[in-house]
């Protein structure tokens, strides 16, 4: 089982807060207690919980995208470009394909809002009804490229 901030607060003698503040250098704590704590949690073999510091600070630092087929050429390039954008602002990508089935990709960004992303990009959706109305209900943003027929400019 995974070492917790409870755990080397216990260890410390120390409050999780204070654990917490330590680990990521907080000003009003001591160096002598800054050094301790983070001597304590390198020796326990603690590794920071990504999930957990998403939901203190309300982004995931993740970009989900939905392509429409691995296999063609168009979006491999177009996901080199995706990654190092992401990579150069500290963010991670998450690829799925839907291979032009709608309830599929409609699964995905159900799926990708559920694991809280930071905003999608879907590629060569199909689906008549408008994402702007779905952009509301998942509070993050959307963005489609290379769409056929799109109805109406954002």
């Amino acid at each position: 089982m995974p070492v917790s901030i409870k755990d080397i607060a216990k260890e410390a003698g120390v409050s999780p807060s204070t654990v917490s503040r330590a680990l990521n250098n907080h000003p009003h704590i001591s160096d002598e207690t800054k050094a301790s704590v983070q001597n304590l949690a390198k020796s326990m073999g603690y590794v920071p919980s990504v999930l957990a510091r998403g939901l203190v600070a309300k982004r995931t630092a993740t970009i989900g995208v939905a392509i429409t087929d691995l296999a063609d050429p168009y979006y491999s390039r177009l996901m080199l470009g995706i990654e190092d954008a992401a990579a150069a602002h500290k963010y991670q990508v998450v690829l799925s394909s839907y291979y032009r089935n709608a309830e599929r990709e409609l699964t995905l960004v159900h799926d990708f809002h559920m694991r809280r992303m930071d905003g999608l990009i879907i590629t060569g959706s199909e689906i008549e009804e408008s994402y702007t109305s779905a952009n509301k209900k998942l509070f993050m943003p959307i963005v489609l490229v290379n769409r056929p027929n799109y109805p109406f400019s954002v």
